[in-house]
């Protein structure tokens, strides 16, 4: 009994039987959370040749919950779980399994007596076995695997199940295709076959007879005066012990539980409604149940469930949220992945998280449509960070990290995207509407409709210009960057570098006249995009086009200060000023100039 399938899901399908068709066989794809994963894996057997199947899966929650769209969607098929003491019969269609279960591994005692051996026939020479899968299902069994939640599968446990079987096809799917440990998901898929964002369904759900699919989101903060500046991390996340330690005090859980008045209680400026189901994402089970505390004290309906809740009270409270009984629940990490609450319509962040991974997991609680629900709010809780960098709002949606002042998230992004791709730097900025005073101050600087009369919109324009701190650590030539994984670079004339990186950590150079991979790499290969573009300019703008050229640190020229002075019209200028910073600034005002006309002309 095939369920009606959406646009987007029936596309993303069709990617999978034509990526399959076209010889690749470690398919990975990406979409949001409430998008209906479960559905597009449950007819993935429509689309390719996968039964026998095997789905894996990391939580009981999930097992479960695939293992029910599975039988809706196939009743005809023998479909079982393998689980803990939970086994599924040998001859089964479909077989849902814990990966916990099927990857845990024993000692081989052949290898452990005698030495190991690339020929031993329990564990190919690795010391160790899983004794579950070899118990129970032979190499061959298999024709495809699934792997839900895939960002955790470049973990052992995930690879030597992979390992194991000798599958045709192998597809991965996540709402967060990337891992907090860096380690890329390139090591396990051969490619990204269908990838759609939350602005993309959103967008897509509004335009559509059946959506719409996604909620709307808006995003505030908090500002603490707590810092995490000696918190320590672990591989790529703060050490929650630490976290906790710094976090959990008065004065930051009394901002937390003002905000969460002050914000939920409706926002009429911005024509938001009172927030009816609000979900906290705490740092531990002791500041989850300070939180709870001190939020029932004002006289809120809140609740906590945290790993010691007993089963009973968590199933109770868990209902009374999810059917309105209950405003306000509290936890740490319960609702992140497998639980759907589609009236929740606000997500408290508590808890600093580095992590896009979670971050993204924790947002995509309150994006599922719901009657009433006018949209998603993020309440983002910004501690100070010293070197830290923390998810929010404004990052996990593809721009740099600012305020978005309770603006739509989607075309908060866009209005900044726009910004950027215009030319216009955003370094020190800190909220929306700087990001917007800067891009009108440049414009009339460019048009020649205002003078430059003030320091502060001096050091304005300047800042617009600036080359980004990574860019300035990691490679000769002033890259600006477009996004979290995208550069620019003029390299001559009208002619332009592009640095950009797929879901899977692949990094990519494009110019006018060439296309290079450069292979998976957890941070920008500055290094390897220079050689490449180095060969693309023209010999006499090599060096002259270098960040640490000698002529760079000496005084500006008359000609620049008079360019700046009479083009321009700087009655003021940034202090510090060198011949470096001037050709920069320079450079950059021109060529917005350029763009200007450009468009003017277009438009004509």
């Amino acid at each position: 009994m095939a369920m009606q399938l959406r646009g987007y899901q029936r596309e993303c399908l069709e990617a999978i039987r034509a990526a399959y068709l076209a010889g690749i066989r470690r398919q990975l794809f990406s979409t949001p959370t409430g998008s209906g994963k479960a559905v597009m894996l449950a007819h993935v057997p429509d689309y390719v040749p996968a039964l026998p199947l095997l789905v894996l899966a990391h939580q009981i929650e999930l097992v479960n919950q695939l293992t029910g769209t599975l039988t809706s969607v196939h009743p005809e098929l023998t479909i079982g779980i393998e689980r803990a003491d939970q086994y599924a019969p040998e001859s089964a269609d479909i077989v849902v399994a814990s990966v916990p279960t099927l990857g845990r591994s024993r000692v081989c005692a052949e290898c452990r007596d005698h030495g190991k051996s690339p020929l031993c026939p329990q564990c190919g020479g690795s010391g160790r076995f899983l004794k579950r899968l070899t118990d129970r299902w032979s190499r061959d069994y298999f024709k495809c695997v699934i792997i839900d939640e895939c960002h955790h599968s470049s973990c052992t446990t995930y690879t030597d199940i992979l390992k194991y079987f000798n599958t045709d096809i192998a597809i991965g799917c996540t709402a967060t295709p990337y891992r907090t440990d860096g380690i890329p998901l390139a090591n396990v898929f051969d490619a990204v076959v269908y990838s759609r964002t939350i602005p993309d369904l959103t967008e897509l759900g509004e335009q559509s007879a059946d959506g719409p699919y996604l909620a709307r989101m808006r995003a505030v903060r908090a500002y603490t005066k707590t810092s995490l500046a000696t918190v320590k991390t672990k591989k790529g996340e703060f050490d929650q012990a630490d976290l906790a330690h710094t976090v959990n005090n008065d004065p930051r859980n009394s901002i937390i539980c003002s905000a969460i008045e002050d914000h939920c209680a409706g926002i009429p400026e911005l024509k938001l409604a009172p927030r009816q189901s609000i979900l906290v994402f705490a740092v531990n089970q002791a500041h989850a149940e300070t939180l709870t505390q001190q939020l029932q004290d004002r006289g809120h309906d809140a609740a906590v469930v945290i790993e010691r809740t007993k089963p009973s009270d968590r199933r109770e409270r868990v209902a009374a949220f999810k059917e309105g009984r209950l405003r306000m629940l509290v936890g740490v990490n319960c609702f992140l992945e497998g639980w759907d609450a589609p009236r929740a319509d606000c997500a408290v962040l508590a808890r600093p998280i580095k992590s896009p991974v979670t971050y993204c997991q924790a947002i995509g609680r309150i994006t599922r449509p719901f009657p009433g629900k006018d949209c998603g709010l993020v309440i983002d809780v910004v501690d100070i960070c010293g070197t830290h960098h923390l998810m929010t709002a404004a990052t996990a949606f593809g721009i740099r990290d600012m305020d978005l002042l309770g603006a739509d998230c989607i075309e908060g992004a866009k209005r900044v995207k726009q910004i950027v791709e215009s030319g216009v730097g955003l370094e020190g900025i800190k909220t929306l509407d700087e990001a917007e005073e800067r891009a009108e101050l440049v414009e009339a600087v460019v048009l020649g409709t205002t003078y430059v009369k003030t320091h502060r919109e001096a050091v304005e324009v300047f800042n617009a210009s600036l080359t980004p701190p990574e860019v300035m650590e990691h490679s000769d030539f002033a890259w600006m960057a477009m996004g979290a994984t995208s550069y620019v670079l003029s390299i001559d004339k009208g002619k332009m570098a592009r640095l950009f990186a797929d879901l899977r950590g692949e990094w990519t150079v494009l110019t006018d006249t060439t296309q290079v991979a450069l292979g998976v790499h957890p941070h920008p290969p500055f290094r390897a995009a220079d050689q490449l573009v180095r060969r693309e300019m023209p010999p006499e703008q090599r060096m002259f086009k270098k960040l640490a050229a000698r002529w760079r640190s000496q005084p500006p020229t008359d000609k620049q200060m008079e360019l700046l002075r009479t083009r321009f019209r700087f009655t003021a200028l940034p202090r510090d000023l060198n011949r470096g910073t001037c050709s920069t600034l320079l450079d950059y005002l021109f060529a917005q100039s350029r763009m200007k006309r450009q468009a003017i002309r277009q438009v004509a």
